[in-house]
């Protein structure tokens, strides 16, 4: 069963902060993104494959499961108090197997899919596909909240971006989780986006069970936390969404495009453009 996680850490810790109406749409901005990427997934990488080893490929119907998630593993903070920090993301679970186009009394293939023969999915082609799911992600999830207010700010790559407003520290203090696997790999001479697969072997090895919570409300736990660094939870929020607003013209950074795909190759395939578009409208 192969599970796509998406979730953005900024955006968890306001919504942990958030009043009810706020986190509700919050949820909702993000589960409308989730499935945006899910949609991409469906569109340009699901296949399946049958006949002897597989050598058959054709078009497939992914079925898939989301489950939304509001924290990690509890972890040690920097004050020596251990707790789950709030981190709104989905699982997203696809069955490994896809059903395939039924036949006519002439064996000729139809359009309709057979609810009885099955093929194992094409994994190659989720793969492929995986950093452009991961910016139609970003770019979804970015026009969703720029709709409720908040401002956002392009900071990495494949339209990784910020949420204007929200502290550095208190940002460092509830990304422990994070932090413990950054400075196990940092042991080792590394960094995450340079090593995923050794990143995400490390959290899974380094991973605690998960705990029932000890507090009847988990969102007015991290509130208390923010307000014991200093911080009023409803200033941060109102700040947040109070941020003017100096985007940069979409049209320049479509114009480069281009440029920036074939800087270093000289090809390239429909996944890259895709994944360079999305992160453009971030």
């Amino acid at each position: 069963l192969p599970c796509l996680t998406v979730g953005l850490g900024l955006l968890a810790l306001l919504w942990a902060l958030a009043d009810n109406d706020l986190r509700a749409r919050l949820e909702e901005a993000q589960a409308r993104a989730v499935a945006q990427a899910i949609a991409l997934a469906q569109d340009y990488a699901a296949f399946c494959r049958h006949g002897r080893n597989g050598i058959r490929r054709e078009k497939t119907r992914l079925t898939v499961a989301a489950f939304q998630h509001g924290e990690s593993r509890p972890t040690e903070h920097t004050d020596g108090q251990v707790f789950a920090d709030a981190n709104l993301h989905t699982h997203a679970v696809v069955i490994n197997a896809g059903p395939r186009r039924g036949r006519d009394e002439d064996q000729r293939q139809d359009d309709s899919f057979s609810a009885e023969k099955f093929g194992a999915l094409d994994g190659t082609a989720l793969f492929a596909w995986k950093m452009a799911m991961g910016a139609q992600y970003h770019a979804a999830l970015s026009f969703e909240l720029q709709q409720l207010g908040l401002k956002v700010t392009l900071a990495g790559k494949n339209g990784l971006f910020e949420i204007d407003g929200v502290p550095v520290d208190l940002i460092q203090y509830f990304s422990a989780r994070r932090n413990e696997i950054a400075d196990e790999l940092a042991a080792i001479g590394m960094e995450s986006l340079d090593a995923p697969s050794v990143a995400a072997a490390i959290a899974r090895k380094s991973r605690k069970a998960k705990q029932r919570d000890r507090v009847e409300d988990r969102h007015a736990d991290w509130r208390d936390r923010v307000t014991e660094h200093g911080y009023e939870p409803a200033a941060l929020i109102a700040a947040s969404l109070a941020q003017p607003d100096h985007k940069e013209n979409l049209e320049e950074r479509l114009a480069r495009i281009p440029l920036e795909l074939t800087e270093h190759e000289s090809t390239f395939e429909r996944r890259h453009l895709h994944a360079a578009v999305a992160s453009a409208y971030v």
